[in-house]
């Protein structure tokens, strides 16, 4: 909890966490719709860094972002980790290699001083290849290397592909939300953080 007495909740991802796709971008991002959402106890950070892999070796790893840095030091209470879109490109596949790096990250969480809730969500569907981009790849190797690693760690799975899978109306361009689509997920997120999910 910050000076102010309100909770920090980062939210930890790649462009549709930043809000590409939304207009505009800092007023319908999904964490900027959750922040209304939640209301003056919580202060929701977004971390979303667009075109960005999780795995250090991808064609444009997070960890080079000076966003990927600042996660970790904004003293979080409840972290949302949603990243790996890229990560199915053809030039980064490797379930291996990311669910190890993924439970680098969830151990670095872990390992804050403000023991912060942390909450595994698989990636949206994908309605469209831009890039290479893979559904398939999405919704197996990914979707279970995010699973098990949140099951490792005794870790809440969000599981965001399933909620999207059937709702190709919620997207712009068949990678990012359109405005609806992002309220879709912060609706989805905040159920989580208040509890009324079922």
């Amino acid at each position: 909890m910050n000076d102010a007495g309100k909770s920090n909740i980062l939210c930890f991802g790649d462009s549709i966490t930043e809000g590409i796709g939304a207009c505009p971008m800092d007023t319908m991002s999904f964490p900027a719709q959750l922040q209304r959402m939640l209301g003056e106890r919580y202060t929701v950070l977004n971390m979303g860094a667009s075109g960005m892999t999780l795995q250090k070796e991808g064609d444009y790893p997070y960890y080079k972002d000076l966003r990927y840095e600042q996660s970790f030091s904004c003293r979080p209470d409840i972290v949302i980790i949603m990243i790996g879109t890229n990560d199915s490109k053809l030039q980064n596949r490797n379930k291996d290699r990311y669910r190890a790096e993924l439970c680098e990250i969830i151990e670095r969480f872990l390992g804050l001083d403000t023991h912060p809730r942390v909450i595994i969500a698989s990636c949206c569907a994908a309605f469209s290849d831009i890039d290479t981009i893979n559904d398939t790849f999405l919704a197996g190797d990914l979707r279970s290397a995010q699973s098990e690693a949140a099951a490792l760690y005794g870790l809440q799975f969000a599981d965001v592909y399933a909620y999207t899978e059937h709702h190709p109306e919620w997207f712009c361009d068949g990678i990012h939300p359109a405005n609806s689509g992002y309220e879709k997920l912060a609706r989805f997120f905040y159920d989580i953080i208040s509890g009324t999910s079922e």
